[in-house]
């Protein structure tokens, strides 16, 4: 008897479009975001670093100056300028799940 039970909520999950493993999937998306997240904070706190220590020389080089490295100093370790998102084709903000995203109906407010 319980077996039938599961087999019809399972029924109704997939006549709602909604998978049996949508929450399974929905948890690996979002992990993959942060992780791919966590790989572009390394690496922009390893720019920061290489930053702090150049001289104005360089700088000038490069076309910066010492204040701007400092505003970008004082950033936080996840921080990330937008461009960068897009750049390492990452998604900005997580991964929702969808059936979190459908629009809400018209309340008529």
């Amino acid at each position: 008897m319980a077996q039938h039970g599961e087999e019809d909520a399972r029924h109704k999950r997939e006549n709602k479009g909604i998978s049996a493993f949508e929450p399974l999937q929905t948890l690996i998306s979002q992990a993959r975001y942060q992780m791919k997240k966590f790989a572009l904070a390394r690496q922009l706190a390893g720019e920061r670093h290489t930053l702090r220590h150049l001289n104005d020389h360089l700088l000038r080089d490069i076309g910066l100056t010492r204040d701007q490295i400092k505003s970008e100093l004082a950033r936080g370790y996840f921080d990330i300028p937008a461009s960068r998102y897009r750049f390492m084709g990452i998604p900005q903000g997580a991964p929702q799940n969808r059936r979190h995203n459908r629009a809400a109906p018209d309340s008529g407010a």
